[in-house]
């Protein structure tokens, strides 16, 4: 799969995925919840100036209501692993600790 990314996260998340496959990681599933976030950058976040990660990244985990805390949970976890790779570039980075996650998941 090709991931086509539109927001002004584009460059980065183009990186990190020529990164990840660099080392041998398919990460075709992980790209689909990155072009949904970066869909979601593209239409809701500013056309100049900072770009909010923060608050983009905590609209968009909530953006669907009733969702199981172990799909956040993956969610999250393939943006901090972006979120981290891009602090390389930008040390003010933000980056969401664990504790944004929904608590201890249990997938049946």
């Amino acid at each position: 799969m090709t991931a086509e990314f539109h927001s002004r996260l584009a460059g980065d998340l183009d990186r990190f995925l020529d990164f990840k496959r660099a080392l041998g990681c398919a990460y075709i599933q992980s790209s689909r919840a990155l072009v949904s976030f970066d869909r979601y950058a593209a239409k809701h976040g500013p056309r100049r100036g900072p770009i909010p990660v923060e608050s983009l990244l905590r609209a968009w985990l909530g953006r669907i209501e009733g969702r199981k805390r172990v799909t956040i949970s993956l969610e999250l976890g393939i943006l901090r692993q972006f979120l981290r790779f891009r602090r390389r570039f930008d040390p003010e980075g933000f980056v969401p600790g664990r504790d944004w996650g929904p608590g201890p998941v249990v997938s049946h």
